[in-house]
């Protein structure tokens, strides 16, 4: 799905999601970086995002509360993420 402006289709993007629940979601983003995460993403995924500060571009992914990461590198120069996912957590904590 294209998010090249998901504040406009936020919406429309977690309803194509919604079926499927995914544990993690990745994708561009084109998001300013005043917007908040809690005005585009939903409460039950932990969402990192690297957005670039001037117009558009910008990564994010978003991770189920129940699953247990590290956050490992990001650079803001190249819009990049790593995570590492370490599985379902019964407890709900994170790393």
């Amino acid at each position: 799905m294209n998010c090249r402006s998901i504040y406009n289709k936020a919406f429309d993007f977690w309803n194509v999601i919604y079926p499927y629940n995914p544990d993690v979601i990745g994708t561009e983003l084109w998001l300013r970086e005043e917007i908040n995460n809690a005005e585009v993403f939903r409460a039950d995924y932990t969402t990192f995002k690297r957005v670039r500060h001037s117009r558009g571009d910008g990564v994010f992914i978003c991770v189920k509360n129940n699953i247990t990461w590290t956050e490992l590198w990001f650079d803001e120069l190249y819009e990049m993420i790593a995570i590492e996912i370490k599985g379902k957590d019964p407890k709900n904590r994170k790393s």
